[in-house]
């Protein structure tokens, strides 16, 4: 377990690109475990490490979607708002929360930066855009449970390089194969329609699959595999991307709250936190940014808030996440 120190200011919350573009040759991130059966591309020489340190305190998190989370305390829980919605309050399910010993908990939303729900009951996605640095919750676990791994929050500060980030991502972890038929048909779609590729921002698949058929026809005809169920589906599998760093303020926010990092991620890691690769000590969490796997530049788009005393470490929560310590010590 960590051990417990003082919690401190964390000036820096993250919420970093649920869907950051993989760029170059290579795929950056590595294969760390997997929930349930082993993936049938996983090579079986792979180990499966989600229930080692400091994987362990890592969960999967299903409410309508998949997102990841991490463990704060022995029962409190750090996503993104959109990816807890709801859970648990307001006549709707618990979030199901799958821990690394293949164990399932549920959790209820007690603490979050902003309702992501209309009054309707649907999605506001403007809402999350608009203020990404407010979108994050703390879930709570309902019932008698008390988790032993449990990752510390401090302050970033002058952080800028060192850090590392996993979350059960939907895409599966591209070879050099993989990724040379992807360009390849993602080509003959600008050729198609390049324009209006551009205009979107290209190839966002999770958000615009209709618009996308050419692409996949495309990869069906040159691999004779179906993009979304073979390649896009791996939501199973704990990925890992390291050496990360935190790069400029992103314009247009309030109070300069938004910062860029360059932790690699794809629909699914909404909600994985960014730590200290010197310590794992938690400096934010990932929220969401650009489906970019064709582009060969170095630009990948990721959302930090700063100076958040207002919402994320208000007393309320210290004091949750203490008693939460103290009482599972007992």
């Amino acid at each position: 377990m960590i051990k417990t120190f003082a919690l401190l200011f964390i000036g820096t919350f993250v919420i970093g690109n649920a869907y950051a573009g993989i760029n170059g040759s290579t795929d950056p991130r590595t294969i760390i475990g997997w929930d349930g059966e082993r993936p049938d591309y996983i090579d079986a020489a792979t180990p499966n490490l989600w229930n080692t340190s400091p994987y362990n305190s890592i969960v999967r998190i299903e409410s309508n979607g998949t997102g990841t989370g991490e463990f704060i305390s022995p029962r409190h829980v750090l996503t993104n708002a959109h990816v807890a919605e709801d859970c648990g309050v307001n006549g709707n399910p618990e979030c199901d929360i799958y821990t690394s010993d293949d164990d399932l908990q549920f959790g209820r939303v007690v603490f979050r930066g902003m309702k992501v729900l209309k009054s309707d009951g649907t999605f506001d996605e403007d809402k999350v855009y608009e203020h990404p640095d407010r979108d994050w919750a703390i879930l709570e676990i309902t019932g008698d449970y008390c988790r032993p791994e449990y990752r510390e929050m401090i302050e970033a500060g002058t952080i800028e390089r060192g850090l590392w980030r996993a979350g059960f991502g939907s895409l599966r972890v591209l070879d050099k194969t993989d990724l040379d038929n992807i360009r390849r048909a993602y080509l003959v779609y600008l050729d198609a329609d390049g324009p209006d590729a551009v205009e979107t921002g290209g190839m966002n698949i999770d958000s615009r699959k209709e618009k996308y058929q050419i692409f996949r026809d495309a990869f069906e005809q040159i691999t004779g595999k179906d993009f979304d169920t073979d390649y896009d589906s791996d939501t199973m599998t704990l990925k890992k991307v390291q050496d990360c760093r935190f790069r400029d303020v992103v314009e247009g926010f309030p109070g300069d709250s938004v910062l860029w990092h360059s932790c690699s991620g794809w629909t699914g890691d909404s909600g994985s936190t960014l730590k200290m690769m010197s310590g794992n000590m938690v400096v934010g969490v990932h929220n969401n940014s650009y489906l970019n796997i064709t582009s060969y530049t170095d630009h990948t788009r990721s959302d930090m808030a700063l100076g958040s005393s207002t919402f994320m470490y208000n007393p309320k929560i210290q004091s949750a996440i203490e008693k939460a310590k103290q009482d599972c010590k007992k």
